[in-house]
């Protein structure tokens, strides 16, 4: 109470906190980082193994049989997912939330380097743990040179890229190097060698050694050379020496030349190689100033590359941030100004004018606690600053409108500004709490969908702490201290619109000259003059506009001065005193009458009441299926990527083909849709990778649209369109096209199965697939278990173990022939690559087969593999996924919202197709994906808003002092959802996790309109009226203040239901929830919060009937009992 009186007292003490706030917030807003989506925590450690030649289902049984164990049990470890490949091992351990990353990244190493089961030919394991970056965007770099050379310019761009402080720039399609030594067959077994004599004498001969130190007057260093490591030194290399004295050589035995590795990944764009860079920034660093930085070098670049090199910028975050964000800015602004407008009408223009400038500064606060805090500027943050414009000023308000009761009292002016704040802290602390509450359950929300919305109750918490700042220090000072009349406050405000009218015309005139002289029209000749002006500094043309704008309105408020004897009064003036003697006529008659019947009729009141609930509850959404729900509707995709698989065995050749074919196929989809380059902006092709599979038989087609607000095609109509154009090629096995979208991970449709062979799994997912693939809305059905490359097990004969041979010495040989041995890792060139030395066995200038093979006993003699072991061809897999030790198979599709959702297909797959696949292949079934997100999020929200109400309830008893009053007050939080799903209904729109946020809040707000008229009740019981009149009579003293919360609420939101631009569909439920939500609530509020506290007393006289009580003198009943 001291601080409020001192602040309120003291003559400067309230500006300065209020500059103190601005100039925080200034700076704050220049260092607030700017993404798409809040930042989301990676609590994953990675174990990668390579061992080359393996099959996936040889990795799986003999690498992650051993790490998973080693790492399952560690301290903090929530769930293991691994993933076997052809060739290689990878274990992801994702930790619990809080987990200290560092101690457990040392634990898994740990643990790791303490395996000793594993292969001996496997390589090293390299664990890992990756910090979270943001993508800036891609670069591709294409056109006719060859491999390395595009390597040559992509590694350049890279180290410039890092070189101004980009945080990370990874190469994609470029295929790793390596040195092929190809062993002729025919001279190896004439000279008596095998690969691994080739192998040996690499080995030997590419590595420097240290070899002591020579003592003397000066100590020198010994060290022994490599003898080379280029193709042509390694061909020198010596691998026998003959009795007669002659020195075999490499060269003598094999072919020495450098290539690139199998498997590798390449890419293509426009049928010319391509390589592309992804940038990415960390977390801390801002993505516009990173996007700023990306093309001033890609326009210092272009000049000093060769005309046929391309160089292109695509996938640009941040063009997709900045579209989003200006579109929240202008809604945000929009919404500001209907504030604005519900605040001057219906305060005094004092009492406005006060209340609406610590709008800005309960801003710049915010901005300041969000800085404070780690936050961001993203999507959802300022989404949530737009939703609690209106809730800014409801603690101002109510301050302010008491402190101008009081006055008009007769209460002195200082006094009234203290009393105002002091006499309302309760009530708005009260409100504020419940507020806070309100928002709370979303922290208790996990996983991903957790980390995206706890931007909302960060931003509404921060806004209610310096909201609660400005409105009890800094708003009774500026109240105590007003000076001037009516006409100087509305001198004022005609200033400020006349000065902001002229910036805007300069603005405008300058935009529109700059644009005249760009394109060089007829027009733009008279306008030559102004270049100096427009080629200002934007800062400095900002202040020149503004100065302008100020000689403006001083020129109006000259004219204006000479004429101001003819007007009688101040035109702000009389619309106050109209609209004050219309709005009171209103509240005393006809509004008074209302709230009069109903309170006469208050169970007739009640019982429409809760009839209404029941209607749109059930008839709308429960029961009619009007409203679907959705767990997250994700923004409209501007990314497609199609998937294909060939074959086992195509050709590279064939697959680029194959891919150039789909490519084709969609520009032709384009032009049958629009005009070229309306839809696709970009198309780039991955050879050798889909999705997270590798092989020579994949290819991955990822395509750019562009931004959706600009074309008329939707992207769920071009997918199908492109779909049903796909050319039916020779050698494809499978193609899929689907969207790349937004949110939470996870397809809409997640099937897992679990608990068989991945032979069994496999037929299971088939299965369903089948079942589910003719579904209405269904698409893009697929499973993560597909077939590698046939493979060839060998057996040994009786004849192979009567000559020695064991299968180890088999597997040896084998694997050098064919799969090749790494002699040597060397590190070449100014970046340090690392270039594997591959030893392997050719016959006659082409790969082996095994009816060529010979291999080398325990005697030294060369014996035929087809009499050593028996060969069996079966089919293998590509890759095998373990979750938490078992082998897991997902089935996933897309869900089309507008024909069902993926919730009703998830309960059709769990009634129908599980049950058969499961008793017929032994396998178990759970769902994972958005489904499992959306089980753990209902479940969170359901726990957090049993402990909200709780906190509410507690909260509203203590400051009312009783038992019964909280529960009057929380009654009308259910009524708000007939009015959200209403607002859905009216707008076409389904529910979706983002309504059900957006009811939490609706939930605290709805709770502060009817503090404020409970509160308002138990003065006029205090001040001697009877208990009907003051039910009554509290909802009239209240409509303005209940009103104006609810209107400042629902004006600073409904800009964002009227925007046309598809981005912003996923954030409108919540906007729709409250706005519909809320002016629902608001007349519930007044009419039925009256009826409630009616209702309450006539219980309370009939307990105490039944318990022999007597009531007493003052006759209040339940309705005043605690």
């Amino acid at each position: 109470m001291r601080l409020i009186a001192g602040f309120a007292r003291h003559p400067n003490a309230a500006n300065l906190l209020m500059a103190l706030m601005l100039a925080v917030g200034v700076y704050a807003l220049t260092g607030l980082t700017t993404r798409f989506w809040p930042p989301a925590n990676l609590n994953e450690v990675e174990v990668r193994i390579p061992w080359p030649g393996a099959s996936a289902e040889d990795v799986s049984d003999n690498i992650l049989t051993a790490v998973e164990p080693a790492v399952r049990y560690l301290t903090g470890v929530d769930s293991i997912r691994s993933i076997a490949r052809e060739g290689s091992a990878f274990t992801s351990i994702e930790f619990e939330a809080g987990t200290d990353m560092q101690k457990a990244y040392s634990d898994v190493e740990q643990a790791v380097d303490a395996i000793t089961t594993l292969p001996d030919d496997a390589e090293r394991p390299k664990v890992r743990f990756d910090r979270l970056r943001d993508p800036v965007a891609k670069v591709s770099v294409s056109g006719p040179f060859s491999e390395p050379a595009l390597q040559t310019f992509a590694r350049r761009i890279r180290d410039d890229l890092m070189a101004r402080g980009l945080d990370q720039v990874s190469l994609g399609g470029a295929r790793d190097r390596e040195i092929v030594v190809d062993a002729r067959e025919h001279d190896l077994l004439r000279l008596g060698l095998t690969v691994e004599d080739v192998a040996t004498a690499v080995r030997n001969n590419t590595l420097d050694r240290p070899s002591g130190v020579v003592e003397g007057v000066v100590e020198r260093q010994v060290r022994v050379l490599a003898a080379g490591k280029t193709p042509e030194e390694i061909a020198a290399f010596p691998v026998k020496t003959l009795p007669t004295g002659e020195v075999v050589t490499v060269r003598d035995v094999a072919n020495v030349a450098e290539g690139f590795e199998r498997a590798s990944v390449s890419g293509l764009r426009d049928g010319d190689p391509a390589i592309e860079l992804t940038i990415e920034r960390a977390p801390t660093a801002d993505a516009l100033a990173a996007d700023r930085t990306v093309r001033a070098y890609l326009d210092e670049l272009r000049a000093t590359l060769p005309p046929t090199l391309h160089v292109k910028l695509y996938d640009v975050r941040t063009e997709m941030l900045w579209e989003r964000i200006s579109l929240l800015v202008t809604n945000g602004w929009q919404g500001l100004a209907v504030v604005l407008v519900v605040l001057f009408i219906f305060l005094n223009a004092r009492i406005a004018f006060w209340v609406a400038l610590g709008i800005p500064v309960a801003f710049a606060g915010t901005l300041a606690v969000m800085l404070a805090t780690g936050q961001s500027l993203n999507m959802v943050s300022l989404f949530a600053l737009i939703m609690m414009l209106g809730v800014i000023v409801d603690d101002a308000i109510v301050v302010g409108e008491h402190a101008d009761t009081l006055a008009a009292r007769g209460v002195p002016q200082t006094d009234a500004a203290v009393r105002g704040a002091t006499e309302m802290l309760v009530p708005v602390l009260a409100s504020s709490l419940t507020t806070v509450a309100s928002f709370a359950p979303i922290f208790l929300m996990r996983d991903v969908m957790g980390q995206m919305m706890s931007a909302i109750p960060l931003v509404g918490i921060a806004i209610i702490v310096a909201s609660l700042i400005e409105c009890f220090l800094v708003l009774p000072g500026h109240l105590a201290h007003q000076g001037g009349s009516q006409l100087a406050l509305g001198r004022l405000l005609r200033l400020t619109v006349l000065a902001g009218l002229g910036a805007a015309f300069i603005g405008g005139l300058v935009q529109a000259s700059s644009w005249l002289l760009t394109n060089g029209t007829t027009a733009a000749q008279g306008l030559a003059v102004l270049r100096p002006l427009i080629e200002l500094p934007p800062a400095l043309l900002a202040v020149v506009a503004i100065l302008a704008g100020l000689a403006f309105a001083a020129f109006v408020e000259r004219r204006l001065a000479r004429r101001r004897h003819r007007a009688p009064r101040d035109p702000l003036t009389r619309f106050r005193a109209g609209f004050d003697r219309t709005f009171n006529r209103l509240r005393d008659g006809a509004f008074t009458r209302i709230v009069r019947a109903a309170y006469t009729f208050r169970y007739a009141t009640l019982a429409f009441a809760v009839g209404s609930v029941m209607v749109v509850v059930y008839g709308l959404y429960i029961g009619g299926g009007h409203i679907k729900f959705i767990f997250f509707p994700s923004p409209e995709s501007e990314f497609i990527t199609a998937r294909v698989e060939f074959h086992p065995g195509t050709p590279r050749e064939r697959a680029i083909a194959g891919i150039e074919a789909i490519e084709a196929s969609l520009l032709e989809t384009e032009a049958r849709l629009a005009e070229r380059g309306d839809l696709v902006a970009d198309a780039y092709a991955l050879i050798g990778r889909a999705g997270r599979d590798r092989g020579d038989n994949l290819a991955t087609l990822s395509v750019q649209l562009t931004p959706s607000e600009r074309r008329e095609v939707r992207t769920p109509d071009l997918v199908r369109a492109w779909r049903e154009a796909l050319p039916d090629l020779a050698g494809v096995k499978a193609a899929s096209i689907a969207e790349r979208r937004g949110g939470p991970p996870g397809r809409d449709l997640d099937l897992r199965l679990t608990g068989a062979s991945p032979s069994a799994l496999k037929a299971a997912a088939t299965e369903v697939m089948s079942a589910i693939e003719p579904w209405d809305g269904v698409s893009g059905v697929a499973d993560d278990l597909p077939y590698g490359k046939p493979e060839i097990a060998m057996r040994l004969t009786p004849r192979g173990e009567a000559l020695g041979f064991t299968l180890e010495s088999v597997g040896t040989q084998v694997r050098g022939a064919f799969e090749g041995e790494i002699a040597r890792r060397l590190t070449l060139g100014p970046d340090a690559e690392e270039v594997p030395v591959r030893v392997r066995q050719r016959t006659a200038g082409r790969e082996m087969t095994i009816d060529d093979l010979f291999l080398r006993s325990a005697t030294g003699t060369f014996v035929p593999a087809s009499e050593v072991v028996e060969i069996e061809e079966r089919n293998t897999f590509a890759m095998i996924l373990r979750r938490d030790g078992d082998v897991t198979i997902a089935v996933t599709a897309d869900v089309d919202p507008d024909v069902t959702t993926p919730q009703a297909v998830t309960e059709r797959v769990a009634s129908e197709v599980l049950p058969i696949v499961e008793a017929r292949h032994g396998v178990r079934g759970e769902f994972g994906g958005r489904d499992r997100e959306r089980r753990r999020s209902f479940e969170d929200l359901q726990n957090g808003a049993y402990l909200a109400l709780f906190v509410i309830y507690v909260t509203l008893a203590l400051v009312f002092g009783s038992y019964w009053r909280p529960v009057v007050i929380m009654l009308i939080i259910p009524f708000g959802a007939v009015g959200a799903i209403l607002g859905h209904w009216v707008m076409g729109m389904n529910l979706t996790i983002v309504s059900l946020v957006g009811l939490l809040g609706l939930a605290g707000i709805l709770v502060n309109d009817s503090i404020i008229l409970v509160k308002r009740f138990d003065e006029r019981l205090e001040e001697g009226a009877g208990f009907d009149g003051a039910a009554v009579g509290a909802s009239a003293d209240r409509l303005r203040a209940v009103l104006l919360t609810s209107l400042t609420t629902i004006g600073g939101l409904v800009p964002l239901l009227f925007e046309t631009s598809i981005s912003a569909e996923f954030l409108k439920p919540m906007a729709v929830t409250i706005v519909f939500g809320l002016a629902s609530a608001t007349v519930l509020v007044l009419v039925l919060v009256p009826s409630l506290l009616g209702v309450g007393r006539d219980i309370g006289r009939l307990f105490s009937l039944l318990i022999g009580r007597r009531r007493d003198a003052g006759g209040h009943g339940l309705g005043r009992a605690s």
